[in-house]
């Protein structure tokens, strides 16, 4: 409402920004959270899976501790070499 009040958009652009962003982000939520998790043997499914995987190797948490995971860039089984919850060994363990 206030893009209208200051004369930035007229009424007819705010209702279609407002849908092009409704659409896009349903579009997006489906093929990154929704068709991942409800199957998981879909190519999209399989692909999260692997950035997950990825993610984790890396430390992917900054440096930040959330939830389960500690540590942080640098600190994963890519870098250390114990890949864990994954079970196999990827290099040297310390």
């Amino acid at each position: 409402m206030i893009r209208w009040h200051l004369l930035y958009h007229s009424v007819p652009q705010i209702i279609a920004g407002y849908t092009a962003g409704l659409l896009f982000g349903s579009f997006y939520f489906a093929i990154t959270e929704y068709i991942p998790l409800y199957y998981p043997s879909s190519l999209l499914g399989k692909m999260r899976k692997g950035v997950e995987w990825l993610w984790i190797g890396i430390g992917g948490t900054g440096g930040w501790e959330l939830s389960s995971s500690t540590g942080g860039w640098g600190e994963g089984w890519v870098f250390v070499g114990d890949e864990g919850a994954g079970g196999a060994k990827v290099g040297k363990a310390s």
